[in-house]
């Protein structure tokens, strides 16, 4: 009876593996890192990290911006 119950299911058919998705990046407007959009806010162009750095130095974001492009242009 069993046997029977096994030769009526249907046959296994194989699942075609999607394409995997290309890991979306984002440039950030103050650092110019470009980085996952995991580390961004939604509709922000800056990441994450930039803005806690913000919240704890009472720097603006211009302020952090002038930062940055002077240690990209010496470093």
């Amino acid at each position: 009876m069993i046997l029977h119950n096994f030769l009526l299911t249907k046959p296994f058919k194989p699942i075609n593996m999607a394409r995997a998705r290309k890991n979306q990046t984002k440039v950030c407007t103050v650092t110019g890192v470009e980085t996952s959009v995991n580390n961004f806010y939604a509709n922000q162009n800056h990441v994450k990290a930039v803005d806690n750095l913000r919240r704890n130095s009472n720097a603006t974001k211009d302020q952090l911006q002038r930062m940055f492009n002077q240690i990209n242009n010496y470093a």
